[in-house]
């Protein structure tokens, strides 16, 4: 489950930080509020190809992080702990793009 999404200088988002708690979230807003740009974000951490035109106008590089909790995925927690990738239950991915159009991903 997502519990934490988190963007820095990403399209037109200076700073946010969104917690997500257990049950349904829904996300709503009038048309250009966004919506989408959160989608591109976990594509874009789950290795989608980055486009630098996305990193904020003025900004040298976009960071975007995302936690999962593993709670609900023990396929995902045991390949995690096989690749000594695992947190005590939680994935967190990171990714930076940078305005030049260098990426870089982490687990």
């Amino acid at each position: 489950m997502l519990t934490l999404l988190s963007l820095r200088d990403f399209a037109v988002v200076r700073a946010a930080e969104l917690r997500f708690g257990p049950g349904m979230t829904v996300i709503s807003g009038e048309t250009g509020a966004g919506k989408s740009l959160l989608v591109d974000a976990l594509l874009w951490l789950s290795g989608a190809r980055a486009d630098a035109g996305m990193v904020r106008s003025g900004a040298a590089r976009a960071e975007l992080a995302a936690e999962f909790s593993l709670d609900d995925a023990p396929d995902a927690a045991v390949w995690l702990a096989e690749n000594e990738l695992d947190d005590d239950g939680h994935c967190q991915l990171r990714r930076v793009v940078k305005a030049d159009g260098g990426s870089k991903a982490w687990i």
